[in-house]
């Protein structure tokens, strides 16, 4: 081999190593740049779904501060025919399982917490209240299609319910 290949595959060999380190690097930094993500306790998001059969449901991530956070959204059909009836059973059933009230926004939304689950905030809202975001654009994709899908099959529209779950702590 000539002086001036050996040179020549030398360069190629530190060229595709400093290539190599960029890249590392670069995921890396990428990596940790996501965030850490925060998801709701599985056990909390199957307490709530014991409150009747889940419609639909749909997940939403945001970026929020170094965190990726997931909420959980759930839809109910409670089947009375007004939506304070709606919000009011659906409170009812969330209290017989340990949750607590917050914040109560009535006739427009409930605030919960759980002694169980600290690290849950959970919403309680008829499903009337989402039409501004889903007017605006405002609302995750994958959410507006399940409120949706839901709204053109409800015998009672007045009694839907969306719960909304999102983590909150370390």
């Amino acid at each position: 081999m000539s002086s001036v290949t050996a040179k020549r595959t030398r360069v190629t060999a530190l060229v595709v190593l400093v290539i190599a380190l960029l890249f590392g690097l670069l995921y890396l930094t990428m990596r940790a740049w996501g965030g850490k993500p925060l998801e709701v306790d599985p056990r909390a998001v199957r307490q709530v779904q014991e409150i009747g059969q889940v419609s639909a449901s749909a997940k939403a991530t945001s970026t929020e501060s170094d965190s990726v956070v997931t909420t959980e959204y759930m839809i109910f059909d409670l089947v009375v025919p007004d939506q304070r009836d709606a919000l009011k059973k659906g409170v009812e059933l969330l209290q017989s399982r340990g949750w607590e009230v917050d914040t109560d926004r009535s006739p427009k939304a409930v605030h919960m917490k759980s002694s169980q689950r600290k690290d849950v905030l959970l919403s309680l809202e008829p499903l009337k209240e989402y039409e501004e975001y889903i007017s605006n654009g405002t609302l995750d994709e994958k959410v507006t299609r399940a409120i949706k899908q839901v709204q053109v099959k409800a015998k009672y529209p007045n009694s839907l319910i969306i719960v909304d779950m999102r983590p909150f702590g370390p």
